[in-house]
């Protein structure tokens, strides 16, 4: 939540694999295929890609801003 209520970046993606992965590590009543496993470790390289490469380039004023906004948020 944060990521999307922060800093503005789409995590639905990121979450439905998550749910996934959650899923077919738990629960017995499907199997799973190399090309699932394929397409949810690609979804996690390419998140993770986005998120370093925010980082690399966000600046110190947005930094500030960022802190604000997530104070805010969590102060509600």
């Amino acid at each position: 939540m944060l990521l999307k209520a922060v800093f503005d970046i789409e995590n639905n993606r990121i979450h439905n694999a998550k749910k996934e992965r959650i899923d077919k590590q738990y629960y017995i009543d499907f199997t799973v295929t190399r090309a699932e496993v394929s397409d949810l470790i690609k979804t996690a390289e390419e998140f993770n890609a986005h998120l370093l490469d925010f980082t690399e380039k966000v600046g110190q004023e947005r930094v500030f801003e960022y802190r604000q906004k997530a104070a805010k948020l969590l102060n509600e």
